[in-house]
C-alpha cells in the first residue's frame, strides 16, 4: 500500500472581502471534538448502541507570523470568518519536494471564529517569536463546520511577511532591566451553542475575558518595589514590545514603525515567584493583570 505524506501549507480564512492567509506556520492541529451517546441496557456490560451526541470543533494553529496575525485578529474580540474557513495539506513527492496540480488535501468550514490564545518572546530564540490562535468552525444551516477534500488546488502560496524577537518593556514610566521572556494571553473563553436537536453549534460568542501579560527578568528589585503579599496597582501604565527583525541584519532601529507594542492602562501587577538553582541566575517572574479590556495593540509603532 503506498503511503499519503502531506505538509502543512498556510490557513485561510475569509470574511467577505477581507482575506487572512496565515503563514509561518509551525503546526495546525484540527480536532473535531466528537462526544459519543453510548446506550447500555439491563444485562450487558456492553454498549448496545453507539452514535453522535455532538462535535463542537477546534482548530489549534501556531505560527511566527505575529504582526499580521495581530493586525487581523484583534487580541479583545477576535474574527469572524463568515465566508469561509480552509486549512491545507501539500502533498510531498518521493524523490522530490512537492507535488504539483490539484493533488492536495484541503479541511473547510463555511463558518469559523478565530481568536488568538497568546503570543511572545523569549532572550535569544533562534526562531523568534511565536504566536498561538483557535479557530472554532460552526455550522450554516446547511454544510457541516469540517470538510475534508482530496484532488485539491492550494490557495495562496508561503510567504515570510515578519519576525520580531523580544523587546524591552517599561513599567510606570521605567525601562524595566534584565527582561528574558514575555508571554501575552488573550484570556478569551468562548461558548458554543447547537439548537433544535443538531449535532454541530451555529454560534459561538466570548464568554469570558481575562487578559494577563506574564514577564521574566533578571530583576530582583522590581520584586521589592511591587511585593511578594498582594497585587499593586497600575498607576502610569504598563508597555512592551516585540522588535522587528531585519533580514540578514539585527532589528530595525527604535524610531520605525515597524515594532508591535502591548499596553495597559489600569489593572495590577503581582509577583508569581522568583526562581533560583545553583550555578544560575535567579529570576523574577511579574504577571500584569489588565482590567476593564484596556489591554490594547499596536502593530506598526516606534518604540518609546
Amino acid at each position: 500500500m503506498a503511503q499519503e505524506l502531506y505538509e502543512i501549507f498556510p490557513a485561510v480564512f475569509v470574511n467577505g472581502g477581507t482575506t487572512l492567509a496565515i503563514q509561518q506556520l509551525d503546526s495546525v492541529e484540527p480536532d473535531p471534538q466528537i462526544q459519543e451517546l453510548i446506550m447500555r441496557g439491563g444485562g450487558s456490560v456492553d454498549p448496545l448502541l453507539i452514535a453522535t451526541a455532538m462535535s463542537d470543533p477546534r482548530i489549534k494553529m501556531a505560527s511566527r507570523d505575529i504582526q499580521t496575525i495581530l493586525a487581523a485578529v484583534s487580541i479583545s474580540s477576535g474574527f469572524y470568518a463568515a465566508t469561509s474557513g480552509k486549512i491545507q495539506y501539500r502533498q510531498q513527492a518521493n524523490g522530490s519536494d512537492y507535488v504539483s496540480g490539484s493533488n492536495h488535501v484541503t479541511i473547510t468550514s463555511p463558518l469559523a471564529y478565530l481568536y488568538v490564545e497568546e503570543f511572545g518572546a523569549k532572550q535569544g530564540d533562534k526562531e523568534a517569536g511565536d504566536i498561538s490562535l483557535t479557530a472554532v468552525p460552526l455550522y450554516n444551516g446547511t454544510t457541516i463546520p469540517l470538510t475534508v477534500n482530496v484532488s485539491q488546488a492550494l490557495t495562496s502560496s508561503v510567504a515570510m511577511n515578519a519576525v520580531h524577537h523580544l523587546g524591552p518593556v517599561k513599567i510606570e514610566g521605567s525601562w524595566l532591566g534584565g527582561v528574558q521572556s514575555v508571554r501575552i494571553k488573550s484570556g478569551i473563553t468562548v461558548e458554543t451553542k447547537a439548537s433544535d436537536g443538531l449535532i454541530f453549534p451555529t454560534t459561538c460568542r466570548i464568554k469570558e475575558r481575562a487578559p494577563t501579560i506574564e514577564i521574566e527578568a533578571h530583576n530582583l528589585s522590581i520584586m521589592a518595589a511591587i511585593g511578594m503579599n498582594g497585587t499593586y496597582p497600575i498607576s502610569s501604565g504598563f508597555l512592551s514590545y516585540l522588535l522587528k527583525v531585519v533580514p540578514g541584519a539585527g532589528r530595525y532601529a527604535a524610531d520605525t514603525s515597524n515594532h508591535i507594542a502591548t499596553s495597559v492602562s489600569s489593572g495590577v501587577y503581582k509577583v508569581t515567584g522568583i526562581t533560583g538553582s545553583k550555578a544560575e541566575s535567579a529570576m523574577g517572574k511579574i504577571t500584569v493583570m489588565p482590567t476593564l479590556n484596556n489591554m490594547s495593540i499596536n502593530t506598526a509603532t516606534t518604540v518609546v
